[in-house]
This record gives structure tokens, C-alpha cells and sequence, in this order.
């Protein structure tokens, strides 16, 4: 059988959301399907920048990143394949909606991470979720914008960013919401990536809400064991928690190193 494409999301699945850490355990197993043969890929909201910052990018030999919730899609050696930016209207409208109800925002271009104002407790408790460094303060000066970050309540619905024509929201698992091009996800990464390298199917790893599509057209989709509801009730499986080494419980309990093993549905 020809061995396929793995998908990885980061913070919940790579990533223990609660230390930060990288389990020995994950890193072993994604070794070892790499010496199988699978080709394995991050996909992730993170930005270039905040996955280079914390340490997965040159911890496992990865073959191609889905950054930004699939605005952003590189090879391995940072070749860019693909980048989508919001438009210009709907950034400015993004602006004005959080002015107006003091809803904190943070912008990222292909270079820079930044706020407007110096935010509120809903950015420290998001950037600590994400053990990311505070963006730094300016003023927005019309670059292209590829992704945005709105911070509230985790119980907030967004919903008058959710009335802009061509944007997506996506609530996080903290005080954000990761504010995209609509029609554009982790799947529609993917498919660039699968297409790539000649090979449609792929097998996924998620544990939050911005996984539903990547998790959605995957030929075999696990989440994590502490991950949200409703992808777990999506997911063909569920696996441990990040932290009980749910990544290399799923890898023996799938028998995905097993010889002639048809992963596949």
C-alpha cells in the first residue's frame, strides 16, 4: 500500500496546550511513520512566524505547513506555495467593529504580528493559551492583511464580524477567534499540498473547531481525546489527550506502522 499524507494540527494535538511541550512520545511516533514512509505536514491557525517561535518546525523533518488556517501553504523548505489575504474592505470593517464595542485586535502580515492599542485581558489570556509573545503596538497602514485575531469572552459569538461579507470566524479554544477568508480553511491547504505531491487522500490529527474541515475530507480523521465535542463526534477516532500521549496511542491503536495495513475507509 502506498503509504499517505499526515496532518497535524499544533496547539492541542503537537502542542500540550496546558505546558506547551512537545511529548517525546508524538515526536517518536511521527519519527517513526516518517521512516515508514508517510509524509507528515503541520497544519495550523498559527502564523510563519509563531510556529517557527515555538520549536516544531525544527523539531521533526516535516514535508510542507498549512499556516493561518490554509491562507498560508509552504513546501519544506519554506517555499511558498500558496498565500490569501483578507480583503481590503473587510479588514477596515474589522477595524471599525473593534473600535466601536472595544473589542481587542491583533493584525499579521507576511512579516509583522501587531495591535492597534495595547488590548486587553482577553489578548494576555489568549497569548498565554498560545505561549505567544504580546504583538507589539502601531498603527495599521493598509498592508495586506492575511489573518486576524478578535479577543473575547470564550463565550462571545462575534457575531458582527460574522455580518462581513467574505470573512470567517473561527472561535478558538481561549479568549479568540481567528478571523479568515471565507471559503478558506485547513482543507482547502491541504488539497493544494495533496496535490502537490499526486496523492488525494490524507489522515488527520485535530482537536478544535478550526480542524472540522480538514477533519471533514480526511480519508481517516483522529481527534484528540481533550479536544471539542463536536469534533469528536465528527472524528472516525478518538484518541488520548495530548498529554497521555494520545498521538502515539492512535498511531499503535490504528495500526498505522503496520505492514499492508490499508489505512483508507
Amino acid at each position: 500500500m502506498e503509504r499517505q499524507n499526515i496532518f497535524f494540527d499544533v496547539d492541542g494535538t503537537l502542542l500540550d496546550s496546558a505546558t506547551h511541550e512537545f511529548p517525546q512520545s508524538a515526536k517518536a511516533a511521527i519519527q517513526s511513520l516518517k521512516q515508514a514512509g508517510y509524509r507528515v505536514f503541520i497544519a495550523t491557525g498559527r502564523c510563519y512566524a509563531s510556529l517557527k517561535r515555538c520549536g516544531l518546525m525544527d523539531a521533526v523533518e516535516w514535508d510542507g505547513y498549512v499556516l493561518s488556517n490554509g491562507q498560508v501553504v509552504m513546501l519544506k523548505d519554506q517555499t511558498l506555495l500558496h498565500e490569501e489575504c483578507i480583503d481590503f474592505r473587510a479588514v477596515k470593517q474589522c477595524i471599525d467593529i473593534a473600535a466601536k464595542h472595544q473589542i481587542a485586535l491583533s493584525l499579521i502580515s507576511s512579516d509583522d504580528w501587531f495591535m492597534m492599542d495595547d488590548g486587553n485581558e482577553y489578548v494576555k489570556i489568549a497569548h498565554q493559551f498560545l505561549n505567544e509573545v504580546l504583538p507589539h503596538q502601531r498603527p495599521y497602514e493598509g498592508e495586506p492583511i492575511i489573518t486576524m485575531l478578535a479577543y473575547d469572552s470564550r463565550d462571545a459569538d462575534y457575531h458582527e464580524f460574522r455580518k462581513i461579507e467574505g470573512l470567517k470566524v473561527i472561535p478558538a479554544e481561549s479568549t479568540y477567534a481567528d478571523l479568515i477568508v471565507e471559503g478558506v480553511s485547513k482543507a482547502a491547504g491541504i488539497k493544494r499540498l495533496c496535490a502537490y505531491f499526486e496523492h488525494e487522500d490524507y489522515i488527520a490529527f485535530g482537536d478544535s473547531l478550526n480542524d472540522w474541515e480538514m477533519m471533514e475530507h480526511a480519508a481517516l480523521s483522529i481527534a484528540m481525546g481533550q479536544g471539542n465535542e463536536k469534533l469528536k463526534a465528527l472524528a472516525d477516532f478518538v484518541t488520548r489527550s495530548v498529554n497521555e500521549d494520545g498521538i502515539a496511542y492512535a498511531v499503535n491503536a490504528l495500526g498505522l506502522l503496520n505492514e499492508n495495513k490499508d489505512n483508507i475507509r
